[in-house]
């Protein structure tokens, strides 16, 4: 008998053990894709910033060849 009440406790050390890392490996998950979203963001940032200023190069040069044509 002693030695099923000590399976039980190994048991469920271990499958206490098991869902402990599987949780923190989801926090790490969770907190990397913040990290990932945050770093998205940034970049979306800079490329409209590039567009604006591409779009606004664009404009002088079309005003600049108007000029030529004209």
């Amino acid at each position: 008998m002693a030695c099923k009440c000590n399976c039980k406790k190994k048991v469920i050390i271990a499958v206490s053990i098991t869902v402990a890392v599987l949780i923190a490996g989801f926090v790490g998950f969770l907190i990397y894709q913040h990290q990932n979203k945050s770093e998205f963001e940034k970049a979306a940032d800079k490329t409209a910033e590039f567009g604006e200023k591409l779009g606004d190069w664009g404009k002088d040069v079309g005003k600049s060849t108007k000029k030529l044509f004209d």
